[in-house]
């Protein structure tokens, strides 16, 4: 072949013509093409949209259809896809097991079968009010004269989390999460009600303890007056209690046990609240017999062991068994955790300072203890009116 006679922009290249354009200075590659017509007319047409001042290399075309790709790609995931990357986002920045397992538990029961093959770009606020509306009207188990079941609350923050996930990572092609349910005030930190089904009286405490077998009553008493919670109960060992025959006798609070763990096995305590709290007087004497009569001899023994391997505390489930069946007959529907709002209650009634309540409870956030103070507080008037009614009283 003559290389003479080719347009400028045009060369021979193997068995065909390569086109290139200088623009903006700069030369970009058009294509290869097996005639000279076909390289003719790629040219003509650079050369028009240089022209034309819409000029765009074919290697920032490619480009753009791979970005194209890639964000259609990312649009088009599912809810249930976006549920599983969340879960691994979650699994590798060491949040609790126990959180995890939660919020897995409350997806497959609660949300999947409304919204796990949906794009995650096309759940509508609408989506979610409905979803949440129906969960609202369902009958509580525990209370089905209730006029909706509690669960809602914490299907409502998994939510928020899912979808705030998937904002800050884009999946999805989001840029605002389509969750705008409001919870109650009391929900977004810890559930604390001023209403007696919430808070027990110290004699409505000692009603359930006493209705508990008896080598389990000292679990209701240190739900309350040790504030903790029942995978910290569990978790005691021998070797826990500190001065028991002293006035200053303690408890140390250093593990949960964790049966959503598989298998089960002691973990840190939730949000790590390790602490060390002091032991009422009065539990002493109970926890001397209970250690005598129930505990094993090493340190490592559970306090409250399981009948089936007494090496291992006993299991949630029962211990939650046994306490729904008892306290039906004393404060229906009244939760385990209740106890540990009560005895926090009471601990902030006392006029306990914020920072002393977080250590109590082993809490991080001041605004959850000020919830405490809030509820002392409320403690404090009613109490202060009862006192000026029985003064005008004494003096009319």
């Amino acid at each position: 072949m003559k290389k003479q006679g080719l347009p400028h922009g045009i060369a021979h290249w193997r068995d065909g013509y390569r086109v290139r354009i200088t623009a903006d200075g700069k030369q970009w590659y058009i294509g290869t093409y097996t005639t000279l017509t076909d390289a003719k007319a790629a040219l003509a047409i650079a050369n028009s949209e240089k022209a034309r001042g819409i000029f765009v290399p074919p290697s920032h075309k490619r480009q753009a259809r791979k970005e194209l790709q890639a964000q259609e790609a990312r649009d088009a995931v599912t809810v249930d896809q976006l549920f599983s990357r969340w879960i691994d986002h979650l699994t590798t920045n060491n949040r609790a097991v126990g959180t995890i397992s939660s919020y897995s538990s409350l997806y497959t029961t609660h949300i999947q079968k409304t919204l796990g093959d949906k794009l995650v770009g096309e759940v509508s606020e609408d989506d979610i009010d409905d979803l949440v509306a129906s969960w609202r009207s369902t009958p509580s188990r525990i209370n089905p004269s209730a006029s909706g079941n509690g669960f809602w609350i914490n299907a409502v923050s998994a939510l928020k989390g899912l979808f705030t996930f998937a904002v800050k990572k884009r999946i999805g092609g989001i840029t605002t999460s389509p969750v705008k349910v409001v919870l109650p005030e009391a929900s977004k930190s810890v559930r604390v009600d001023n209403g007696t089904e919430h808070v027990a009286t110290p004699q409505e405490v000692d009603a359930l303890a006493k209705a508990m077998p008896k080598d389990m009553a000292l679990t209701v008493y240190f739900a309350a007056w040790c504030s903790m919670r029942m995978g910290e109960v569990l978790g005691l060992q021998r070797q826990d209690f500190v001065d028991l025959d002293s006035d200053y006798p303690r408890v140390r609070i250093q593990r949960q046990w964790n049966s959503k763990h598989k298998p089960s096995t002691y973990t840190e305590p939730k949000d790590g609240s390790a602490r060390v709290e002091t032991i009422p007087q009065f539990m002493v004497p109970m926890i001397t017999e209970h250690l005598t009569a129930h505990v094993g001899k090493t340190p490592t023994s559970p306090m409250f062991p399981s009948p089936r391997d007494s090496r291992n505390p006993m299991t949630h489930s029962r211990l939650d068994s046994m306490w729904r069946t008892r306290r039906d007959k004393i404060l229906p529907g009244f939760k385990f955790h209740d106890l540990r709002h009560t005895g926090l209650t009471t601990y902030a009634q006392t006029g306990a300072t914020i920072q002393e309540i977080m250590d109590r409870g082993g809490h991080k956030s001041v605004e959850v203890a000020m919830r405490y103070q809030h509820t002392a507080r409320e403690r404090d008037k009613a109490l202060t009116r009862q006192m000026n009614e029985i003064i005008n009283a004494s003096r009319s």
